[in-house]
């Protein structure tokens, strides 16, 4: 996003990102959603957010960490917005909180939302996920693949 996007607008998708409880790509793939289809929106959320995790993978393969964590953390969010339309007001952490039993009565494992807190701490305090990437980026995939099962 970096080479594409000047400063300035990076700060304001990471203020807005803040604001929200999540992330500068998920608020981009959020904001593009309105030009797509609404009946299109669970799957687009779900195929964006296998893209995020395809970049997570790569990223762990080349010793990209915390990127990594940062893409496992994207994928578990937009996966859960695939569950309901976006509030007026922003619901941060409490929505997804609440989105993650949606998702566990969905099938997916609560423990994939745990994974992807943890992915999220991480990523924003700069940690280095270690052995920690690989094991958050397949709990992170399950809760996708349980909501595209899901979704039919």
């Amino acid at each position: 996003m970096e080479e594409l996007l000047p400063e300035s607008l990076l700060s304001a998708l990471e203020r807005e990102a803040e604001k929200r409880g999540t992330t500068p790509e998920a608020v981009m793939v959020e904001m593009l959603l309105r030009l797509a289809n609404p009946d299109e929106r669970p799957r687009i959320l779900l195929e964006a957010a296998e893209k995020s995790l395809e970049r997570g993978r790569r990223l762990a393969e080349k010793g990209g960490d915390v990127e990594a964590l940062r893409a496992a953390w994207t994928a578990a969010l937009l996966a859960l917005d695939s569950l309901e339309p976006p509030e007026e007001e922003p619901g941060g952490l409490e929505r997804y909180w609440r989105l993650s039993l949606v998702a566990e009565e969905k099938g997916a494992p609560l423990e994939a939302w745990y994974a992807a807190l943890a992915a999220g701490v991480a990523a924003k305090s700069g940690l280095d996920g270690g052995r920690h990437v690989e094991k958050i980026l397949e709990l992170v995939t399950d809760l996708v693949e349980a909501l595209k099962r899901a979704q039919g």
